[in-house]
C-alpha cells in the first residue's frame, strides 16, 4: 500500500501545509461550492482536492472506485458528496446540535463520510465498510489530512454493535428497505437515516413501508454542479413519527 510518508507527488505545486492542488480543479471546485451555497467551505478546497489526489493514487492499485477519470471523480465523488452538506447543517440547526455524530455505512473510499468530516470538524463521523483495502485507505487519508474527528470501522454493518449516531447516511448503498434492515440499529433513539439516491423510486418507498417500520419523511432534490444525472436525498424516519404523503424529490 502507498506509504503514510508519501505526500502528493507529480505536477501539483506544493502549497500551505504540505498539501497540493492544481489551479483548474481548484477553480471548478470553488465554482461548484458557490453554486451549492457553500462558498464559506472554499477554505477547505486544498484538503478536499488532496483527498481526491490520494484516492486517484490508491485507485490505480487497489481499485477503490470504478470511476478513474480525475475530472469525473471531481464531479461524481467530490461534488456529489458535498451536495448533502446544506441538508445536514439544516438538520443540525433543527436539533440545536453543534456536534453531530454521523455514521456513513458502506462508506467505500469515504464518500461522503470523509468529505463531511473535512468540512465539519466539530462533528464525529464514523465510516463503516466491510472491505479491508477501503478501510485502510480511509484510515490513511484521515491521518494524512489531520481528520481527528473520523473513526473508521471494518465489519459487516448489520452485525456490528450500534454506534448510536444522530444520522446514519448511505450513498448508493442498497434499497431503502435493505438500508433500514442492515443499518437502522446504528441510530440513537432520536436518530434518522439519509439515503443518497439517483432517483426517488415509488417501488422502493412501497417496499420500505411494507417490510419495515420506517417511511420516507422527506425527499430533497440535490443539484450537483456539472452533473446532468438526477440526484436526491431521502430522509427516513420511524413510523411512530408519522407518515407524510409520498411525493417526488423537491425541486
Amino acid at each position: 500500500m502507498p506509504s503514510v510518508s508519501d505526500r502528493l507527488p507529480g505536477p501539483y505545486p506544493v502549497i500551505q501545509g504540505g498539501l497540493a492542488v492544481d489551479a483548474a480543479s481548484e477553480a471548478r471546485l470553488n465554482h461548484a461550492l458557490a453554486a451549492m451555497g457553500l462558498a464559506d467551505d472554499q477554505v477547505h478546497g486544498p484538503r478536499l482536492l488532496a483527498y481526491l489526489h490520494h484516492l486517484q493514487r490508491w485507485n490505480r492499485t487497489y481499485n477503490l472506485t470504478a470511476i478513474r477519470d480525475p475530472a469525473q471523480m471531481l464531479v461524481q465523488h467530490l461534488f456529489d458528496s458535498l451536495a448533502v452538506l446544506p441538508t445536514l447543517r439544516e438538520l443540525a440547526m433543527q436539533r440545536a446540535q453543534r456536534a453531530l455524530k454521523i455514521a456513513d455505512v458502506g462508506s467505500g473510499a469515504g464518500l461522503p463520510g470523509i468529505i463531511i468530516a473535512l468540512c465539519e470538524p466539530r462533528w464525529t463521523v464514523v465510516c463503516i465498510d466491510a472491505v479491508g483495502k477501503k478501510t485502510a485507505f480511509m484510515r490513511q487519508v484521515a491521518g494524512l489530512l489531520g481528520l481527528t474527528n473520523v473513526q473508521v470501522q471494518q465489519g459487516r454493518i448489520e452485525s456490528m454493535p450500534s454506534v448510536q449516531a444522530d444520522i446514519v447516511i448511505s450513498r448508493a448503498f442498497a434499497s431503502l428497505a435493505d438500508f433500514v434492515r442492515l443499518a437502522a440499529h446504528h441510530c440513537n433513539p432520536d436518530g434518522l437515516m439519509l439515503a443518497m439516491k439517483g432517483q426517488d423510486l415509488p417501488a422502493e418507498r412501497e417496499d420500505l413501508l411494507q417490510h419495515t417500520d420506517w417511511h420516507v419523511a422527506r425527499a430533497i432534490g440535490l443539484q450537483v454542479p456539472e452533473l446532468a444525472a438526477q440526484r436526491c436525498l431521502l430522509q427516513l424516519a420511524p413510523n411512530a413519527t408519522g407518515t407524510e404523503p409520498m411525493r417526488p424529490c423537491d425541486a
